[in-house]
């Protein structure tokens, strides 16, 4: 009888410290899988540095501009944004999204809105909301957390109401919202829309079809 139940015992702790590795193997694959998306640590690409530019990239190219005619007349309503494309040694994956400012992050975008995954960001030093989306992935910051100019936001992509990988920036002066929206470019120095550009100076004058 005590044979039987010291093997009952033994076949029960077996049982508890399987069960015990099987949850530690579980969550450390899930920590694994969701890590690089859940905390910020989205590294720079070798030789990147901030240099003041929602992108880290060594070009980039406008697509689209604030009130866009040309966007206009194809989906039949005003962009109140510039859509941007970064390029890494001519490759637009992977390129990260970096928050241009000091700031707060105010909200997450789910992949399940127009915007797709992205992040708004309050810049209280300047009143500002900005909005960056499209981004390939579930953004690596979360909702109040503290973030300094060259922070990685994301990575770009195309989720969301999107046709072609791309960076949607908005700007929104003293509030969030369709009545607060400005252009961009009364913050970001941008090349001329269709201008191949790095993020200092212009490289290369192309005229392209938008993708965005």
């Amino acid at each position: 009888m005590k044979k039987v139940k010291m093997i009952v015992l033994l076949v029960g702790s077996s049982t508890i410290i399987l069960l015990l590795l099987f949850i530690l193997i579980i969550t450390s694959m899930y920590g694994t899988l969701t890590s690089s998306y859940a905390s910020n640590t989205v590294e720079y690409p070798e030789g990147m540095n901030f240099v003041g530019f929602p992108l880290l990239c060594d070009k980039y190219i406008v697509t689209t501009d604030f009130i866009d005619d040309d966007y206009n007349n194809q989906f039949g309503y005003y962009h109140y944004a510039v859509d941007l494309v970064g390029y890494i040694d001519d490759d637009n994956t992977d390129v990260p999204v970096v928050t241009l400012y000091d700031g707060v992050v105010y909200s997450v975008c789910e992949d399940t809105s127009n915007a797709g995954y992205g992040v708004i960001m309050y810049y209280e030093q300047m009143n500002i909301y900005v909005l960056y989306c499209h981004f390939a992935y579930l953004p690596v910051v979360e909702v109040g957390q503290e973030l300094v100019a060259g922070d990685i936001l994301g990575i770009q992509g195309t989720t969301g109401h999107s046709t072609g990988i791309h960076l949607h920036i908005a700007f929104f002066e003293g509030g969030y919202g369709t009545d607060y929206k400005v252009d961009p470019r009364d913050y970001i120095n941008l090349c001329d829309k269709r201008i191949w550009c790095s993020p200092n100076e212009t490289i290369e004058s192309e005229d392209i079809q938008s993708d965005s």
